[in-house]
């Protein structure tokens, strides 16, 4: 079975041909794997998706709102100070 690459001649993926990639896999492009084969595969491999990140703390979120808040004003303080006086 391959990873990303092919064996022989190291092409991504996504840079070969539909046959390239299919003889790779070792299976059919229109018949796909029979029940046996998908199952073994399913059982050495995995399901085939991907782990979602974690969602982000809101104290985190939070956090990083108010460093650009207060960014934000330090940032307009000498323009204020120059406009108004």
């Amino acid at each position: 079975m391959a990873d990303l690459r092919a064996h022989e001649n190291h092409i991504p993926v996504y840079q070969q041909t539909v046959d390239q990639v299919l003889a790779d896999l070792q299976t059919e492009g229109r018949q796909g794997l029979h029940e046996a084969e998908a199952s073994a595969r399913l059982e050495r491999y995995g399901r085939n998706e991907l782990t979602p990140e974690k969602p982000t703390p809101g104290w985190r979120m939070l956090r990083y709102n108010q460093q650009r808040s207060v960014k934000g004003q330090k940032s307009l303080k000498p323009s204020l100070s120059t406009s108004t006086g």
